[in-house]
C-alpha cells in the first residue's frame, strides 16, 4: 500500500473494520462457551472459598445454570453475590429469577436462580456490542488521524499519504508517511492504549506522535505546523479562531434545535401559552444572533477526508 491520498486512506481503514469485529466476536464467544462449561467447577470453587463464612449458604448447581444468594443490607446499598464475579459477560449469558418470597419483609439475603440464556440472544447481544466498541475504536481513532493531518493540511497542502505499517489488535496501529506541497515532510504514529477512570471504566487513549520533521531547503526546526507553515503566527492565529467557531456553531446548533422544539408545539395543547412561545421564540432567535456575531471570519479546513469518516 503506497502512495494513498487520506480519502483512500480512510476507506482502506474502514475496510478492516468487519474483521476486527469478526475477530473480537470469536475471541469473546470462545470465552462464552468456555465459561458456561465451567458452571460446575465455578460453583464448586465458590462454595469452597466462603463455607466458613457466617450465615453462608451453598450455591446449588442445577440443569443450565445455579441457584445462589446476594446478601442485601437494610440501607440502599447491596453487594452483588461474588458467585456472578466468576464469570465474563456474567449480564450477557445468564438471566435472573428471583426466588424470594413476595412477602415485602426485610431480609438478609435473596435467593436467585442464574440460568444460561438462549445462544442465539448471546452471540446478537455480543455481536451488538462488539460492533459498538470496535466501530467507537476506529472512528476515534480515523477522527485523531485526520485532525492532525487536517491542520498539516491548511499549513501546507497535503500531496502523498503513505501507510508505513499498520498493525491490527482489534484496533489500529499505524506510522503514517506525509508529505505536503512545500516539500516538508513527517511520519506520523498513531497507536492506542487503555486506562481506567476514577470510576472504574475502561477507555482508550490514542496518543499520536509527529517525527522526521523536515523540509526540503530548510533548516527550520519546531512542531510540524512551524515548520510547514510560510507565515506560523497567521497560521496559528487561524487555529484559533476556527476553534472558537467550532464552539460557537456548536451552541448555534444547539439553539436552533431548542427553537424548532419550541415552534413545533401544538396550539390545539390545553397547556398552550402563545404569548409565553413568542416570548421565547424571540428570546431564543436573539441568543443565536448574538452568537453567530462572534463568528471570526477565517479561511476554514480543506475538506482532506473528513466527510469520509462514518460509523459502519
Amino acid at each position: 500500500m503506497t502512495n494513498l491520498l487520506l480519502e483512500n486512506f480512510i476507506n482502506e481503514i474502514n475496510s478492516k473494520r468487519e474483521d476486527a469485529i469478526n475477530k473480537a466476536f470469536d475471541l469473546r464467544m470462545d470465552i462464552v462457551k468456555k465459561e458456561i462449561s465451567q458452571i460446575a467447577e465455578k460453583v464448586s470453587i465458590h462454595n469452597e472459598a466462603n463455607q466458613n463464612k457466617k450465615d453462608f449458604e451453598p450455591t446449588v448447581l442445577i440443569d443450565n445454570g445455579f441457584i445462589t444468594q446476594q446478601l442485601s443490607y437494610r440501607n440502599r446499598w447491596h453487594t452483588i453475590v461474588e458467585m456472578m464475579d466468576r464469570f465474563c459477560f456474567s449480564r450477557i449469558i445468564f438471566f435472573g429469577n428471583d426466588l424470594s418470597p413476595k412477602d415485602y419483609r426485610p431480609r438478609t439475603y435473596t435467593t436467585y436462580q442464574y440460568e444460561v440464556r438462549d445462544m442465539e440472544v448471546i452471540k446478537k447481544e455480543i455481536m451488538d456490542m462488539t460492533k459498538f466498541e470496535i466501530n467507537n475504536v476506529f472512528d476515534m481513532y480515523l477522527s485523531r488521524v485526520c485532525q492532525i493531518v487536517t491542520k498539516i493540511d491548511y499549513c501546507s497542502e497535503i500531496t502523498n499519504c503513505e501507510i508505513k505499517s499498520f498493525d491490527q489488535k482489534g484496533y489500529p496501529v499505524s506510522e503514517l508517511a506525509i508529505s505536503t506541497a512545500n516539500n516538508t515532510t513527517c511520519t506520523i504514529r498513531t497507536s492506542v492504549k487503555w486506562n481506567f477512570s476514577k470510576y472504574g471504566l475502561m477507555f482508550g487513549q490514542y496518543p499520536t506522535t509527529i517525527h522526521k520533521i523536515k523540509r526540503e531547503g530548510l533548516d527550520k526546526t519546531g512542531s510540524i505546523h512551524q515548520v510547514a507553515s510560510d507565515n506560523f503566527n497567521h497560521v496559528w492565529t487561524s487555529f484559533k479562531a476556527i476553534e472558537k467557531n467550532e464552539k460557537t456553531n456548536r451552541a448555534i446548533a444547539r439553539l436552533e434545535e431548542e427553537l424548532s422544539s419550541v415552534q413545533k408545539t401544538d396550539p390545539e395543547d390545553r397547556f398552550y401559552d402563545a404569548k409565553y412561545i413568542a416570548k421565547r421564540v424571540k428570546k431564543l432567535n436573539e441568543r443565536i444572533a448574538k452568537e453567530k456575531a462572534k463568528l471570526i471570519d477565517v479561511k476554514a479546513y480543506r475538506d482532506v477526508g473528513q466527510s469520509l469518516l462514518k460509523v459502519a
